[in-house]
């Protein structure tokens, strides 16, 4: 367990001491009961600071930086003991001073960059929805260089090595130095102990640029360069990353050259004699003037745009149809580029804010004039540039037909195969334009594929089809803009065809695109990352239709309907709905509830496409919700308990939908003297064809009803079965059929609570009184899991006897005993009155399986052959002391009886791998972990805790089993999962 650490007040804020060069890493929690974590440090001098919250799990949690608007203890006297979520909104205005705050949706890490003065700084972690763990990141560090020419920090470059040490980030992306040289010198610049990417620039007095590094990674970065007597200027660059860094500088005297001894200032020459690093004349400022350029470049084209010169105009050409890609880079303001054809029409514009880089990428006619356009963005924006033009030559086929094949790609996630290439633009009847490449692979065992598309200056996208798929079956990932496209999930065996293409803005890119296919065999393997990377898709409902899944995800668009055949291909969305819920399987045709922001939760069906998911009935007409619930398919017909008065959500009346065999079409019709809707859940229950559920009337209570013929075109009306007479009820639960009879918990005044037993066609109702009294022997709900289940011809149940307490209890030729022909099976927890709790009862190879708590070991995974000999523990998986691995979701599938099951809370207790999947053949050997899915975990205080993937919604499909799992905030979270 995470200790709370942070304080909820100002006064209470835990202190981090001075932050003027310095980071700290903290973990701590947000929830209901504590909503505020705040934090306190100081800065001495002008700082970059860097914040960054992460590691939530399932919750939204926010950041913000404040300093306290008055003096502190004024403040402190006035507001500081007060809880921060009880603080008034006049309060928090008049006393706070907020700087900086990040509040991203869902999960997803927030961040804060920007840089202080000297003075007391507050971070406050708040909670928005749910509750969360969290990791929060701080790092300082004093800004002792300059931010611009104006304010470069000067330092002394000579024969001895000067060396200075400062930072770079998102919060100061750019340190400046300046330097003077009274003679020519050979200047070594170099840039090391970096920990991000950062680049290097040597500039001359007027700022443009004379030399640069730009390794990529944490390389070091070095400038050699002779330079004549003058000003310069030292630029280091963050590129994306916060990195420190030292800058190291000589300049040495150049062989053979003698110093002059009464030379004028360099930096102030006279008229006759200017410095040779003066920049090179105007260029073009027309197309009439525009400087001719031939292509491929031997070096980039660098000049400067500013007031006085407001546009740089290029003119070139190309000898045949070329596709041209076109970078401007090392802005120090804003400028703007754009692409003409021979008459001066725009055919492209790059215009991206501040000194971000700007690119263009275009097909090009050969033999045909072409014009290149470099203006400021606006008055003031005064800027050096860049311009790197190059002909990318198209390495890979750009149709289906003419597929670049690879027999084999990597199968290390962390190594892919990578291809790089340019796509888009407009393809021309002439050929040789890439708009699409495509790419073959032959997938030879059931692999989890990735694919990332990354690298892009303009928006492409991605296919992933076999060989003839229809379009439903194709896999695309569409991400607007720029952003990476990424594709990841389980491929069976087989050709695959990868699809390159421009995106809705129809522009063209550079790429990377990396790929891997993982053997996975008969392992675990996420179906189809549908949020991809560490966001969750919060997969939920995972229903059996005729051998497909359903199911509810959420992806970067929000709530849908998806349906998976175990394969990434296979795992497609089908439709933008909300509140989805009770997903049920009528003739093949998937049922639920769901809401289309337009007429509230309602009834739905869906064959499986989009055009044939819609809407069944509008109970509730306009946008109120019916809430249609306990969804029960008999036969070809349908229950459930639905409002028809929006004002009256909570009175629901019964209803049954009956499916035409020939349209497939579905009449809902609501049933009278059905009883009353009680809201409590596993209601109906399907005896050979005869609808068994729980239902109220005023005058006799919560009773047993039924309806015979359910399944067909002519059901009966619903009948009561008054099993206690009066207003009081018997509270009937734990329905469950076996054979022609139904087994169901309910009480009497004479009998107490009891098992019971009637048979279709029959009032008879016989008891099985374990207590031999009106003693309640057995719970009537079932929130603590199901406590009735039929081995062949036996019912077991979980019963109190009285001295024994909870234990399993059974009847032999359950459907034609005798009442009270019950019997003990075992004592399990030998203690007097507190029994051993059985639950979650499963038949699995003629036998019973379940959890109880012998008060030894805690709850594990018990079997029994009906005989107090043959009823023992399978494996104690948590070795600790009565702690219990608890077992739960006991699913029968390929021989095996799989559930999930921890280990153990931390690595004190024995603990390894938290709750995850395991599975077993009813023997000790044969039970085991089937995959530590999650293997990550946190260290609290010295103790190592498991996360776990807490696998859930086991559900058996066409010969495979699917499952919900978290392999770990940092990798995929919350996603499907199957096993062939």
């Amino acid at each position: 367990m995470v200790v709370d650490r942070a304080g909820n007040t100002l006064k209470k804020a835990k202190k981090l001491g001075n932050f003027d060069a310095g980071n700290a890493s903290l973990k701590d929690f947000v929830e209901v009961g504590d909503k505020n974590d705040l934090y306190t440090f100081n800065v001495s001098g002008r700082s970059s600071f860097d914040l960054s919250l992460s590691g939530l799990k399932g919750a939204n949690a926010d950041v913000e930086l404040f300093q306290l608007a008055g003096k502190k203890a004024a403040v402190l006297k006035s507001i500081g003991a007060i809880d921060f979520s009880k603080l008034k909104r006049a309060d928090i205005k008049k006393n706070i001073r907020t700087l900086a705050k990040s509040s991203r949706g869902g999960t997803s890490s927030e961040a804060i960059n920007l840089n202080l003065n000297p003075g007391e700084y507050y971070v406050r972690v708040y909670q928005r929805t749910g509750n969360s763990k969290y990791t929060l990141n701080l790092s300082g560090n004093l800004d002792n260089a300059g931010e611009s020419l104006a304010s470069a920090r000067n330092i002394t470059v000579n024969e001895t090595s000067s060396s200075y040490s400062d930072y770079v980030g998102k919060a100061d992306p750019s340190d400046v130095y300046s330097f003077s040289l009274t003679d020519t010198r050979n200047v070594n610049l170099a840039l090391n102990n970096l920990s991000a990417d950062a680049n290097l620039f040597l500039l001359n007095s007027a700022g443009n640029v004379l030399a640069s590094s730009s390794n990529s990674g944490a390389t070091p970065e070095a400038i050699a360069q002779q330079l004549n007597a003058g000003k310069y200027f030292v630029q280091v660059s963050s590129n994306g990353g916060n990195t420190r860094y030292n800058l190291n500088a000589t300049a040495t005297l150049v062989p053979g050259v003698i110093p002059p001894v009464d030379n004028p200032p360099v930096d102030n020459p006279p008229v006759d004699n200017p410095p040779v690093d003066n920049p090179p004349a105007p260029l073009g400022d027309s197309l009439a003037t525009a400087v001719a350029v031939t292509l491929p470049l031997a070096s980039p084209l660098r000049g400067s745009v500013s007031d006085s010169s407001i546009h740089d105009y290029y003119k070139f050409s190309v000898a045949a149809d070329s596709d041209l890609s076109l970078l401007m880079s090392e802005l120090t303001a804003n400028a703007n580029i754009q692409l003409l054809d021979a008459s001066g029409t725009v055919l492209q514009t790059s215009a991206l804010p501040g000194t971000l880089n700007e690119s263009i990428h275009y097909p090009l006619a050969g033999n045909t004039p072409y014009y290149l356009r470099v203006f400021q963005a606006g008055a003031g924006s005064n800027t050096n540039y860049a311009i790197n033009l190059a002909l990318p030559a198209d390495l890979y086929a750009d149709s289906e037909a003419e597929a670049t094949n690879f027999t084999s790609i990597s199968n290390d996630v962390n190594n892919p195969s990578t291809f790089s290439d340019y796509a888009g633009g407009i393809l021309k009847s002439s050929g040789g334009f890439s708009e699409e490449d495509y790419f073959k692979i032959q997938i030879t065992e059931r692999s989890q594929f990735t694919l990332v598309l990354d690298g892009l200056s303009g928006n492409l996208d991605v296919e992933l089809y076999q060989p003839g798929a229809s379009l439903e079956n194709r896999l695309f990932s569409t991400r607007a803009g720029t952003s990476k496209e990424e594709v990841r999930g389980n491929l069976n065996p087989g050709t695959y065809f990868v699809r390159i293409y421009p995106g809705a803005s129809g522009a063209g890119s550079t790429y990377t695109l990396q790929m891997s296919a993982d053997p996975t065999a008969n392992a675990p393997a996420i179906t189809r990352d549908i949020y991809f990377g560490p966001d969750s898709s919060n997969v939920k409902n995972v229903t059996n239709v005729s051998g497909t899944v359903y199911f509810e995800a959420t992806d970067e668009l929000g709530s849908a309907l998806w349906k998976s055949n175990g394969t990434l291909d296979g795992t497609v969305k089908i439709k933008a709905l909300s509140s989805l819920g009770n997903f049920i399987s009528v003739g093949g045709t998937l049922y639920f509830t769901a809401n289309d922001g337009i007429n509230g939760v309602e009834l739905w069906k869906s064959d499986g496409t989009e055009t044939g998911t819609i809407r069944v009935t509008d109970l509730a007409p306009g946008s109120g919700d019916a809430n249609p619930e306990q969804l029960t398919a008999v036969g070809n017909n349908l229950y459930f308990w639905a409002a028809i008065n929006p004002n009256q959500k909570d009175e629901k009346v019964l209803h049954r939908g009956t499916v035409d065999p020939n349209t497939g079409e579905m009449t809902v019709e609501t049933l009278t003297n059905a009883g009353v809707f009680t809201g409590d859940s596993n209601q109906f229950t399907n005896v050979n064809g005869t609808l068994y559920y729980r239902a109220a009337t005023p005058t006799q209570g919560n009773e047993l009803y039924r309806i015979t013929n359910a399944g067909t075109a002519t059901p009966s009306t619903p009948e009561i079965i008054d099993v206690r007479s009066g207003n009081t009820g018997s509270n009937p639960s734990n329905l469950t059929a076996v054979g022609d009879s139904l087994f169901f918990v309910a009480g009497t005044f004479a009998e107490g609570i009891e098992l019971r037993r009637i048979t279709n066609g029959s009032n008879d109702i016989a008891v099985f009184d374990a207590t031999e009294g009106s003693t309640r022997s057995i719970r009537n709900n079932t929130t603590a899991g199901w406590r009735i289940a039929a081995v062949g011809s036996t019912v077991y149940f979980a019963a109190d006897g009285g001295d024994s307490g909870e234990e399993l209890w059974k009847i032999v030729n359950a459907e034609t005993a005798d009442s009270n022909s019950q019997t003990l099976v075992k004592e399990i927890q030998t203690t007097p009155g507190i029994g051993s709790d059985p639950l979650n009862l499963t038949s699995y190879n003629n036998k019973l399986y379940f959890t109880a708590n012998d008060g030894i070991n805690g709850r594990e995974l018990w079997v029994s052959d009906g005989t107090s000999a043959g009823t023992k523990m399978v494996k104690n998986i948590n070795m600790g002391d009565n702690l219990g691995s608890d077992p739960g979701e006991l699913t029968v599938f390929n021989g095996l009886l799989y559930f999930s099951a921890t280990d153990g809370e931390s690595s004190t207790n024995g603990g390894t791998t938290g709750r995850e999947l395991w599975a077993s053949d009813g023997t000790l050997d044969g039970t085991s972990l089937v995959l530590d899915i999650n293997s990550g975990g946190i260290f609290d205080e010295g103790i190592y805790t498991p996360e776990g993937s807490n696998p859930r919604n086991l559900t058996v499909a066409s010969g495979q089993l699917y499952f919900v799992a978290n392999n770990g905030d940092s990798l995929n979270g919350v996603e499907l999962w199957s096993i062939p």
